[in-house]
């Protein structure tokens, strides 16, 4: 199992996204070695970032290539960390081959990042790395996420919760590194255009 706890409910005094952003490097450094859960999007992009600057290469930024992801995301995710520098790996998963993922109905996104984390809880016993992190906000509290129960059980860490940084903050600590993916629009995965409870 991953070596890590769950805190976020974790509150911070911290109040401009400035400050936030500096207690999230403190907290990134205090793990030691990551993994970080990097799709591309707006917020795993910014974390990914962070953790480069924090840790170095012993922040590893995994992308999950599979066929419920877009071309066009993949190619984005790859081309930016590698002209970033980090240190990045591809890895596949296979939640299309879940006759569960593939009932679609509303714990389809659990049965998907179960894979994800299943996946990368392989990398940690592999390389010997700490904490496992990936990029959910408060925002996506108030959402129902099935993702964030498969990440709970896998026991992985969501830091820019912790430090209480919103989405809009994320954008205007993007811009200010020069992140493509500032502005980015949201992107559903692609079975995301099946209603629920149509099978895949």
């Amino acid at each position: 199992m991953i070596n890590s706890v769950l805190t976020n409910t974790e509150t911070t005094v911290a109040s401009t996204p400035q400050e936030k952003q500096s207690r999230l490097v403190a907290l990134l450094r205090s793990y030691r070695s990551v993994i970080v859960a990097y799709s591309g999007g707006v917020d795993s992009t910014y974390l990914s970032a962070i953790a480069h600057e924090a840790l170095g290469d012993k922040a590893l930024i995994v992308t999950a290539q599979s066929p419920s992801l877009a071309e066009a995301e993949f190619v984005f995710a790859t081309t930016l960390a590698r002209d970033r520098g980090w240190n990045f790996r591809v890895v596949k998963t296979r939640e299309t081959a879940d006759p569960r993922w593939q009932q679609n109905d509303a714990s389809r996104c659990y049965f998907c990042k179960s894979e994800l984390f299943r996946v990368l809880g392989d990398l940690v016993r592999a390389e010997g790395i700490v904490r496992v992190l990936y990029g959910a906000i408060p925002d996506d509290l108030a959402d129902v996420r099935p993702g964030q129960r498969a990440a709970a059980e896998y026991e992985a860490l969501a830091p820019l919760i912790d430090v209480g940084l919103t989405k809009k903050q994320i954008r205007l600590l993007s811009q200010e590194r020069d992140l493509p993916s500032w502005d980015k629009p949201q992107a559903a995965c692609l079975a995301s255009r099946f209603p629920t409870g149509t099978a895949i």
